[in-house]
């Protein structure tokens, strides 16, 4: 009788030390899938969003307007990634890819122009079809393709195309995002979620990667002109090895 008592308790005590290695497994996977990763050398800590107006000029104008634009609605994205520790882990790669705009159509992405006095060029080679990838350097240099491996910022721009003409015989246009008002485009029609995941690439071989879910533009920018975002608590944006 003894015996059999000593058995069920030994098989008792065997299954509850294997739910309880199952239960911390469980609760650790869990706590991972919605915090990730808690001590990466790196962290973003600053995403900054200038969102204005542009027209590019269009000659096809029988018409004869003053200004006969084509309206460009762009925001510009940086994004800063500081040194959370003092270890020597530095910064490999920083790669934007699976870009995705939902809400309207008419958007492409585009990377720095490496052109001297050219911020951004609205060309088949500057335009990020897959993927960008800023390297790890010295310093930054956006116009390179650089991210400074010690902490430091990548910069790209998304920009919406689908909006038509202005046409005016106004002595004179301010060029932002006033431009909207005067073509009767309501920012409503202007909205759209951008979403993209980041792949920071640092020496220690690891990979981690985090998805940006950002509402464009942002403010007002028919009243505004200009209008920035400038965004310091990151906190919603969970990255994990990859």
């Amino acid at each position: 009788m003894n015996r059999l008592i000593k058995e069920k308790i030994k098989r008792s005590s065997m299954w509850i030390f294997v739910i309880i290695c199952l239960t911390i497994v469980l609760s650790i996977t869990i706590k991972y899938h919605f915090i990730g990763e808690v001590n990466m050398p790196f962290k973003p800590d600053e995403m900054l969003v200038i969102s204005a107006c542009e027209g590019i000029a269009n000659d096809d104008n029988p018409e004869g307007y003053r200004w006969n634009l084509d309206l460009i609605q762009y925001n510009d994205i940086y994004i800063h990634f500081a040194k959370s520790n003092d270890d020597q882990v530095h910064i490999r790669n920083v790669t934007i890819e699976n870009v995705k705009c939902e809400g309207i159509e008419g958007i492409k992405t585009y990377m720095p122009s490496s052109k001297e006095g050219t911020k951004f060029e609205y060309s088949d080679d500057y335009e990020i079809r897959s993927s960008l990838t800023f390297k790890g350097n010295e310093n930054d240099d956006h116009k390179n393709l650089k991210i400074c491996s010690n902490g430091g910022s990548i910069l790209f721009r998304v920009a919406n195309f689908n909006l038509g003409k202005l046409q005016s015989n106004a002595d004179e246009i301010i060029y932002d995002g006033r431009l909207l008002k005067d073509a009767n485009i309501s920012l409503e029609s202007l909205k759209f979620t951008l979403k993209f995941d980041i792949l920071l690439d640092t020496s220690n071989d690891i990979i981690y990667r985090g998805t940006f879910v950002v509402d464009m533009p942002c403010g007002n920018i028919i009243e505004e002109g200009t209008s920035k975002l400038d965004k310091t608590d990151l906190s919603d944006v969970i990255f994990k090895r990859d």
